[in-house]
């Protein structure tokens, strides 16, 4: 019998493969347009903004188990 959730990767497991194969997409598509593309561009903007997701995450997390220190 599985558990709720089995097989289902977590919300930051999730977050860090997007990030993982936009990377993997912006390389590609740099390889094959030139790195000042505007494909290579926007898909660099969109790993930013994953990016950005990640570590606004990870501070707010760590505010929250500083908080708990105190």
């Amino acid at each position: 019998m599985r558990s709720e959730g089995e097989g289902q990767l977590s919300s930051r497991d999730n977050l860090l493969y997007k990030i993982e194969s936009k990377r993997n997409e912006m390389i590609l598509a740099a390889s094959k347009t030139g790195i000042t593309s505007t494909k290579t561009l926007n898909i660099s903007r969109e790993l930013d903004d994953l990016l950005n997701l990640h570590n606004k995450t990870n501070v707010d997390g760590l505010s929250c188990s500083l908080a708990l220190k105190i």
